[in-house]
């Protein structure tokens, strides 16, 4: 429509009209709104370069389809390579004078293998933009043609990374023609979304590129997507699979660069295929040989060593922490083609987590041992699907609370919960359950996003439903307008957890406040196996 146009600094854009099928609102919505240049023909593996000015007014009417993957919910081919795009929500376009709204960037879940921000993928801001929020759904280059180091410019690594850094800063800089406030930007993200938002929290070599954040179900060390000092080997194994001889960095580089992105794409689900069979992949996602990486090498660094150096320096803002009650249960669906049998001992090298990467395997054993004993005790020698859920999920989230919960808690605000609403809109728990021999019950990891952003185009939502994406929004929208939760209308006052006195909000039909720390009686299971083996973290600079 002609009124949804926007006049940015670098040229006009054309949006469309939407109206809201949960609340009536009315909204506009700017599809794919370039940030940096399309990473394509030469630019493909390299950092990314900003936008030049157009002249002509750019449609953004439609969604993109984020970077070429094959989706993990569809599970078919889409995207292109050109995707370094914002999509934005706003209630209204402003008018001289009206007051700037708080902004919400979200980087989308996906494991950095698939993702979107597109309603397809990311979901459908429907739930909450009768709220006076601007949204943006942040795409960035995924799997290979993000995160390949090959220790060059041409492929400098981490790539994607730097994709998000851009488009936070394309947000600085031209959000105000939204109506949005680049002085009230709050980033969330859940699932590896979040696990991007932690690494920036971390990360000297990146500037402050938002004031608040919301962490979904994730961070950096819980292993799922551990910074690799390397992934060239495999970038030489997969190019093999498409006819490449050779060990020279350049040629592969040159080859990987005349091969059709769809190809590539292809090809990568191929290879993710045999890694399965081989059981050599990376923990839960078996697709994640190529993720972030130390690049210490690169001109433009972000990790120029392990991760675990920076706690210390985490950057303090107010956060917003939460997990679901089953948050390992993607490990457990033929989804990922993992079994639970691979899971079955923590004593096997591949179900190592984190700070258990470095122990030796007597010291692996007694672990598992000890959580034979404490997890199965009720049930001789059945071993329920749920409690081993519980271990799992218990070993990636061993340290939450030291590198981010406790650690931002000392000189911020930090609000944590636990989403225990079980209802008919859990994208990943429906998705799952398609895929296992029993259901579970619980809430499974990242279905609280599916209570903040419409999943489903057409969904069927409850009333009681319908009453919790009400809860959930407003509590998301509250923290992200004032970074304060709460409001006169609650019933309930979330606290701030503390060090000394941690607390969380359990968030279901009725909000409750609950003393102590996230599963309370198994972190202080984790807590005797840390003191007991896990070795000092040393922070000084290698």
């Amino acid at each position: 429509m002609s009124d949804a146009v926007v006049n940015l600094k670098l040229g006009k854009i054309q949006g469309v009209k939407l109206q809201s099928a949960f609340s009536g609102a009315e909204y506009c919505a700017f599809y794919g709104v370039p940030y940096a240049q399309p990473p394509v023909g030469d630019l493909r593996f390299k950092d990314p370069v900003k936008i030049k000015p157009w002249k002509s007014i750019k449609d953004a009417t439609s969604p993109k389809g984020g970077c070429a993957q094959v989706s993990i919910f569809t599970f078919r081919y889409q995207g292109s390579e050109d995707c370094l795009y914002v999509n934005v929500y706003t209630p209204r376009i402003p008018k001289k004078g009206d007051p700037l709204m708080p902004v919400i960037a979200c980087i989308p879940l996906g494991g950095l293998q698939s993702g979107s921000p597109d309603p397809d993928h990311q979901g459908s801001p429907d739930f909450f933009m009768h709220h006076d929020i601007v949204y943006v759904g942040i795409s960035h280059r995924l799997h290979i043609l993000g995160f390949m180091n090959l220790h060059m410019n041409e492929c400098p690594g981490n790539m994607g990374l730097k994709d998000m850094i851009m488009a936070f800063e394309w947000i600085q800089e031209n959000i105000k023609a939204f109506g949005g406030d680049p002085d009230n930007v709050t980033a969330l993200g859940s699932s590896s979304g979040a696990t991007m938002i932690h690494a920036f929290l971390l990360a000297p070599a990146v500037k402050p590129l938002f004031h608040k954040a919301i962490l979904m179900g994730d961070y950096i060390f819980n292993n799922v997507l551990k910074v690799d000092e390397d992934n060239s080997e495999y970038a030489f194994e997969f190019a093999r699979g498409l006819g490449f001889n050779g060990d020279n960095p350049k040629h592969l580089l040159s080859f990987l660069k005349t091969v059709p992105v769809n190809v590539l794409v292809t090809q990568l689900k191929m290879y993710q295929s045999m890694l399965e069979k081989q059981k050599d992949y990376c923990k839960i996602f078996p697709s994640a040989k190529f993720l972030p990486t130390i690049d210490a090498d690169a001109q433009w660094s972000l990790v120029p060593c392990n991760a675990r150096k920076f706690i210390p320096q985490t950057k303090k803002i107010p956060i917003m922490y939460g997990q679901c009650q089953k948050e390992a249960i993607l490990g457990f669906t033929k989804i990922l083609g993992v079994t639970t049998e691979d899971h079955f001992k923590l004593s096997s090298r591949q179900n190592c987590w984190g700070w258990m990467n470095d122990l030796d395997d007597e010291s692996l054993n007694i672990i598992n041992d000890k959580v034979e004993a404490f997890y199965y005790k009720d049930y001789g020698k059945v071993r329920p699907l749920s409690a081993q859920i519980d271990v799992i999920s218990d070993t990636a989230f061993s340290e939450v609370y030291e590198t981010v919960v406790d650690l931002i808690a000392d000189e911020c605000p930090v609000y944590v919960y636990k989403f225990e609403y079980e209802g008919e809109l859990g994208a990943v728990y429906n998705l799952a359950t398609k895929y296992m021999n029993e259901t579970v019950k619980g809430t499974y990891h990242a279905d609280d996003f599916s209570y903040w952003t419409k999943m489903d185009p057409e969904p069927k939502v409850s009333d009681r439903s319908r009453e919790m994406i009400k809860i959930f929004t407003k509590l998301i929208v509250n923290f992200a307008t004032t970074g304060n939760p709460n409001d006169n209308t609650m019933k309930v006052e979330w606290k701030t957890h503390k060090r000394e006195n941690p607390c969380y909000l359990s968030i279901n039909e009725t909000l409750q406040m609950i003393e102590g720390r996230l599963n309370n009686e198994r972190a202080i299971f984790w807590d005797e196996i840390k003191r007991e083996f896990k070795k000092p973290d040393n922070f000084d600079a290698e």
